[in-house]
């Protein structure tokens, strides 16, 4: 009777092929997660600053991101986690990437001194270092003032609406006012400003104003007291001149939009 031969394994080489299909899902993780997340240094935005990786305090930092698979094509809709080693603001924390596979991190340069922007997402991170020099103004509270719209007869002071305490807690700003602006709510005022546009038109309906030129678009000179958002319906022609505007005045104690004060049903009263 015929028997058929016998398989016979030794002991080692069972342990060598157990160990080579276990190593198998072992290696495939070693490699890690099969995406590409690239950060990319653009620039600072307000006092000039020119060299790559440099910024002045208040400039506004802008660094761009890509998620692409390990082929190259775009990764879209991924949200990203954003956090700054210094505690510098981040307009926002979490960005989400486009059909490109892009988004674009802002961070207001307010720490003086180094800064690690760390951005995380898909399961990769990738990070970036700048730094914050102070600003080439021998005196920058006489170059804001020299710059500010004048006080005028008859128009709220720029003076008295800076005049409040602004605490910034989980990307929102809360504020407490005096008496004397608290008053203002509600009421029929005038104020004046440098316009900055927030429509694609020449007449705008919706814009801000500020006490000072606006030297970049996401950050004023004097901070969030010295903007106001105006509401225009029937629309005001843009003017690099300060404008003077008639409104009501609606003051905000806490926002996520960093918006302090508010004109409505605003109108043009002239320019400076």
């Amino acid at each position: 009777m015929f028997t058929p031969p016998r398989l016979s394994i030794r002991a080692p080489r069972v342990a060598a092929l157990v160990a080579a299909l276990l190593l198998v899902p072992l290696a495939a993780l070693a490699e890690g997660p099969e995406v590409n997340l690239e950060l990319d240094w653009q620039f600072a935005v307000g006092f000039g600053a020119t060299e790559r990786g440099q910024a002045y305090q208040g400039d506004l930092v802008y660094i761009s991101v890509q998620l692409t698979d390990l082929e190259g094509r775009p990764l879209a809709n991924e949200r990203l986690q954003v956090s700054s080693a210094a505690g510098n603001m981040l307009i926002e924390p979490e960005p989400i990437t486009g059909p490109d596979g892009m988004t674009e991190v802002m961070v207001i340069a307010e720490q003086l001194g180094d800064d690690i922007i760390a951005v995380s997402g898909a399961g990769v991170s990738q990070s970036t270092r700048f730094t914050v020099s102070e600003p080439p103004v021998d005196d920058f509270a006489a170059y804001a003032a020299a710059m500010a719209v004048p006080e005028l007869e008859g128009v709220v002071s720029w003076g008295d609406l800076t005049d409040v305490q602004v605490e910034y807690s989980d990307y929102a700003l809360t504020a407490r006012f005096p008496e004397k602006v608290r008053r203002l709510h509600g009421q029929k005022v005038r104020l004046a400003g440098f316009m900055t546009p927030l429509e694609n038109s020449e007449r705008q309906r919706h814009f801000v104003i500020s006490s000072q030129p606006p030297h970049c678009f996401f950050h004023f000179m004097g901070g969030p007291a010295s903007v106001a958002e105006i509401i225009a319906p029937e629309g005001i022609r843009f003017s690099y001149d300060p404008v003077i505007l008639s409104g009501t005045l609606e003051i905000f104690e806490s926002s996520e939009l960093g918006i302090l004060y508010r004109l409505s049903d605003a109108r043009l009263e002239g320019t400076l």
